[in-house]
């Protein structure tokens, strides 16, 4: 995080089974990050590749994976929107690392996830007045571009990986954790097999308990 921090990213913080302290040996650390508006893409090239030099010096610690990954826009939007119990409970869960102050903001703009898990949702955001948080104005134009450029060449190159890896997972078996990516200017998004079984898992308690 120290590596990565910079005035364009917003938040870095521990997602996924690391925070909800059930990780096994060989589990993935997973982030959640959150930048600038037109900087994410620039973020992605940075942290893959630190990522990459770290993992060649430290073979026995866990590999980073950049799980969710999206810029200010796309995040206030995300968290504006009321959603499933699935989402609510990964944020809620999430360890900031780096931007408490603004995550703390994300989530006074949802207040939907009150309705899942109240006393979670009202000890997250704090009892100190939080101020509103917005989108940025935007950015130059020649950011907008390149970045606009590093999403069609490094998200290429994301779903080549990602085909190789999903291959491997098949031959060995472990059809739950084969992932599928979502990917734009303004996010990346991994979501395994098991995590969209889970999601419609939440999704039936909903319906039954709103019946």
């Amino acid at each position: 995080t120290s590596f990565i921090r910079s005035p364009g990213v917003r938040l870095v913080a521990v997602s996924g089974s690391t925070s909800y302290d059930s990780a096994q040996q060989d589990d993935d650390v997973d982030f959640f990050c959150v930048t600038r508006k037109n900087e994410m893409w620039f973020f992605m090239v940075k942290t893959l590749l630190l990522a990459r030099i770290n993992r060649l010096g430290h073979r026995d610690e866990p590999s980073v994976c950049l799980s969710c990954v999206m810029d200010d826009g796309r995040a206030i939007a995300e968290f504006n929107e009321a959603k499933d119990p699935l989402f609510a409970r990964d944020a809620l869960t999430a360890k900031p690392l780096h931007g408490l102050e603004y995550f703390q903001r994300l989530l006074t703009r949802a207040t939907w996830m009150k309705n899942f898990y109240p006393n979670l949702y009202l000890s997250k955001i704090n009892s100190k007045r939080i101020n509103s948080i917005n989108s940025d104005s935007g950015s130059s134009a020649i950011k907008r571009v390149l970045n606009s450029y590093l999403f069609h060449v490094v998200g290429r190159y994301i779903r080549l990986k990602s085909n190789l890896l999903n291959r491997r997972l098949a031959k060995e078996g472990k059809v739950s954790s084969i992932f599928a990516v979502r990917m734009g200017e303004d996010h990346c998004i991994y979501e395994s097999v098991r995590y969209r079984q889970l999601r419609e898992m939440y999704s039936k308690l909903t319906d039954r308990r709103s019946a």
